[in-house]
């Protein structure tokens, strides 16, 4: 009876927590009295990335909020992009109390769950974030499970597979091009910039995921997943699992790169390059289209167009964005109390996505978010896309037409991903995998970019190192585990 009775008063005072918590509103009185019971709790995260000058002026407004409605205050660490895949592990690893953290499939999200990294949310998050559990479909909640399990919330907010080159419009204009829909045409672009321009870089090209193999990749209608270069052709009624690296036109490809690299389309130090195009010192980047939306947003006079070079786009699954509770958390219903704010509560959501009205960014009166301030807090620029929800996405003052079109463009052609639920578990193979990244960094990124002597002879030398790295084991276990799942399909 004691068991029943303190349950009916957790679920009365949650309901009582979520009262006003609307897509649109804030919480009431009645509700910020009701935890005046409750203890304060400090929560922490870690996000990746670096935050903005005035983060600090938005987390404030934030934490009075969440002090009177929930008696909580945020704490926001940081964990730089390149280095996040390695310090989120450490952290899950050392028992540090975090109470959120940002959780994907692109950062090991399975392996973690699989070793008990993270508090399982199935009983908690019905109790404590009902409106964004009651929102989730059946297939996301599949994919943010492990062994039955729940562990992760996913965002709403959609970053569309659509993958291509962002390039600097106003150059496009000086040297007469007119369109960029092939490599050749990208080539054309960095050897007039190069040949033309002094103070400006044709493009970046630091070792990052976003380069070159991944467009040729994505032109040609594989998969793009993080157990690159192994890989899956859209094509392929098969479904076989294939090494990215022996397809057949690679060679020519990486002959056509050494030409270009003769003809200084990128400097001889590309790989170790900063990125600088937002300051105007670099004409071009291979990204995704949801960074050309927000260099439109931040950087408008940069004039930025965008060159689609993606056959297959898609949306990404529900893990490629999602939110855990560390097991080592101290306070998971606060923590989820505070995250269904994040993500139900207009107002919390737009202190972290845009900073603070009035000083950051402005609403226009036909309802356009303008920015005030991009340099202290841009729009959308401290990314936490752990709770990112498309219901509170504005539309910004300011962005070409041509962005509209182009994004209708990709919503009406949306190719349904067969493999959308196909989660490959890397553990078995993390030895392997290791070993391969290391070739790929070692031989795969010179060839791609021409800094090598013989391309031919390169090329075999890469294969030859990634078959003694293990790929060929990686490869049979992901293809044992890709029958498996088509089996239960």
């Amino acid at each position: 009876m004691k068991k029943t009775l303190l349950s009916c008063i957790v679920v009365l005072l949650v309901f009582s927590l979520l009262v006003g918590c609307t897509s649109g509103g804030s919480s009431s009185t009645a509700s910020s009295k009701t935890v005046d019971n409750l203890q304060t709790v400090e929560l922490i995260t870690y996000q990746f990335g670096a935050p903005s000058r005035d983060f600090h002026m938005a987390l404030e407004k934030l934490n009075e909020k969440a002090q009177a409605d929930l008696n909580a205050t945020l704490v926001v660490n940081w964990i730089d992009w390149g280095d996040y895949l390695n310090q989120q592990s450490l952290v899950l690893a050392s028992g540090e109390p975090v109470d959120l953290i940002f959780a994907s499939d692109s950062y090991d999200f399975l392996i973690h769950a699989g070793k008990g990294a993270y508090t399982p949310l199935d009983e908690l998050a019905p109790q404590y974030m009902p409106i964004s559990y009651g929102e989730l479909t059946s297939d996301a909640i599949q994919q943010c499970s492990v062994n039955g399990r729940l562990y992760a919330i996913p965002a709403s907010f959609s970053r569309y597979q659509a993958h291509g080159i962002i390039v600097r419009g106003d150059l496009m204009d000086k040297y007469n091009i007119d369109t960029i829909n092939s490599f050749d045409d990208y080539a054309d672009f960095l050897e007039a910039v190069h040949i033309n321009e002094t103070e400006i870089e044709p493009g970046w090209f630091g070792a990052t995921a976003y380069n070159m193999h991944m467009l040729y990749l994505v032109q040609n209608g594989y998969l793009l997943e993080d157990y690159f270069p192994l890989t899956i052709n859209f094509d392929d009624p098969n479904h076989k699992v294939v090494n990215f690296f022996e397809d057949p036109g690679l060679l020519d490809f990486y002959k056509k790169t050494k030409t270009w690299e003769e003809k200084g389309c990128w400097p001889k130090d590309a790989l170790t390059r900063d990125h600088t195009f937002f300051e105007g010192l670099q004409a071009s980047w291979v990204n995704p289209w949801n960074s050309w939306k927000y260099t439109l947003i931040g950087f408008p006079e940069l004039d930025a167009k965008f060159a689609l070079f993606q056959k297959y786009v898609m949306k990404p699954r529900a893990i490629d964005l999602g939110t855990a509770v560390p097991a080592s958390s101290k306070n998971p219903e606060r923590a989820l109390m505070l995250l269904e704010k994040l993500k139900q509560d207009k107002s919390y959501n737009d202190l972290m996505s845009h900073g603070v009205e009035g000083i950051h960014y402005r609403i226009t009166d036909d309802g356009y978010l303008e920015p005030m301030d991009s340099e202290g807090f841009p729009p959308n620029g401290n990314i936490i896309w752990g709770f990112k929800e498309t219901k509170f996405e504005p539309k910004y003052q300011g962005i070409a037409q041509e962005f509209y079109q182009v994004t209708e463009k990709i919503e009406s052609n949306l190719f349904e991903n067969p493999y959308t639920m196909f989660i490959v578990n890397i553990e078995p193979i993390k030895n392997e995998q290791a070993a391969v990244n290391n070739v790929i960094a070692q031989y795969a990124m010179p060839l791609l970019y021409g800094f090598v002597d013989d391309t031919e002879a390169a090329y075999v030398t890469l294969l030859e190192q990634l078959r003694a790295a293990g790929i060929e084991t990686m490869r049979e276990e992901i293809q044992r585990q890709l029958d498996e799942y088509i089996a239960n399909q």
